[in-house]
């Protein structure tokens, strides 16, 4: 994901509930899941889908409730 401005611009417009996000990369150097979370209420999830050099690209879910359990079947 090259511009998170504009994915955080489009989250504060819309104030939806739960958004789901694809190919968010989370790496020692760029942690985009915690980028777009910071300032928002709620929780941020991410689940890896594919390996890079030293992270991985995935799927992130914001919502308001607290995850109780996050479980990957790969």
């Amino acid at each position: 994901m090259s511009d998170l401005s504009r994915v955080r611009r489009i989250l504060d417009e819309e104030r939806a509930d739960v958004a789901a996000l694809q190919e968010i990369e989370r790496t020692a150097d760029s942690d985009q899941v915690n980028r777009l979370a910071m300032g928002l209420t709620g929780t941020a999830s991410f689940c890896a889908t594919r390996p890079t050099g030293d992270g991985a690209f995935g799927l992130a879910v914001l919502n308001p409730l607290r995850v109780l359990n996050c479980e990957s079947t790969t």
